[in-house]
């Protein structure tokens, strides 16, 4: 009998604490990882203009070629 109150107040304390509000988490700008944070966005940033200049130069091997793909 102990035991399943035990239990039984066990899953009612659980069931609570569960639904208690949280706080939302702070932003990253106030956290320690806003360094890096930072420094991914930069290189997300330069990884697009690297793809576009890799892009910029296919289309010009491509013209020069004569537009022929390759793919014979």
């Amino acid at each position: 009998m102990r035991t399943g109150l035990y239990i039984a107040w066990l899953a009612a304390t659980m069931m609570m604490a569960g639904c208690a509000e949280r706080e939302p988490p702070p932003d990253v700008e106030d956290t320690v990882f806003a360094d890096q944070v930072k420094a991914l966005d930069k290189a997300k940033a330069v990884e697009g203009i690297h793809e576009d200049r890799a892009k910029k130069q296919r289309e010009a091997i491509e013209a020069a070629e004569g537009g022929s793909s390759g793919d014979d």
